[in-house]
């Protein structure tokens, strides 16, 4: 720490130690620059007297991964909204007469999984899980998928059924073609785990146009013209973090 008494200022201090600036600006990048997933904002609300659930996750047990992010979407479609903060020390969740209670689970996706049980044994809850089961279904599943797109290979425009045709362990070793193709690759390179929400490394073709793309393309030239291709057919399980906003 230095002082002005000490007879050194902030730009003096700046022109002793450079280098030591710089460490502490590279510092402060990779600090704050560090790519955490936020839950998606949820807004369902059941229909009737009745408004929705809440659990309220601990910020501390939250680890930004896809898997969390699937449940809590998954618990959005039967009115359960999922909230984080960092004024409760354990899962809480209320229900619609105000009551409520901790869960017990010792990970964040085993709280999720708990809520969405207890949700389902609930007498409204079994009709909410029973009428939203398609939802949360694609909610649970939507995490690891293949661009329905044909990708660039040697050349030629191949789809992810491609891959698995023949020398499989082969393509789906490349990065590329597994980024495009997570779940299909997923038994030879764990693809799910690495790509899951991330943007395919592969050039696709446009359905429609016919044209060539990237999912960089797709991010380009502001916000509206993004979500006017995220729109487009294939493109945004094709471009899943670039979509994500989105969808």
């Amino acid at each position: 720490h230095f002082s002005h008494s000490e007879g050194i200022t902030t730009a003096t201090t700046m022109t002793l130690f450079p280098s030591l600036t710089f460490s502490l600006a590279i510092i402060a990048f990779f600090c704050c620059s560090s790519h955490v997933l936020s839950l998606a904002s949820c807004d369902s609300d059941r229909p009737g007297s009745e408004s929705h659930r809440t659990l309220t996750m601990p910020a501390s047990m939250m680890t930004g991964s896809y898997e969390e992010e699937s449940w809590a979407k998954a618990l959005c479609c039967v009115y359960t909204h999922v909230t984080e903060s960092s004024s409760v020390s354990s899962p809480l969740f209320e229900l619609y007469d105000g009551s409520s209670y901790d869960l017990t689970g010792d990970t964040s996706v085993e709280v999720l999984k708990e809520a969405m049980d207890e949700t389902c044994d609930m007498y409204m809850g079994k009709e909410d899980c029973a009428n939203k089961a398609e939802c949360v279904n694609n909610a649970l599943n939507s995490g690891c998928v293949d661009s329905p797109l044909a990708m660039l290979i040697n050349g030629k425009m191949r789809v992810c059924a491609f891959a698995k045709l023949k020398y499989w362990s082969k393509r789906c070793g490349r990065r590329s073609i597994a980024s495009h193709c997570p779940k299909t690759c997923d038994y030879i390179s764990s693809s799910c785990n690495e790509f899951m929400g991330q943007d395919s490394k592969k050039r696709f073709k446009m359905t429609v146009s016919g044209f060539e793309k990237s999912c960089k393309w797709v991010g380009r030239n502001g916000v509206e013209k993004t979500k006017k291709r995220c729109a487009k057919y294939g493109v945004a399980t094709t471009c899943r973090k670039t979509c994500r906003e989105y969808i």
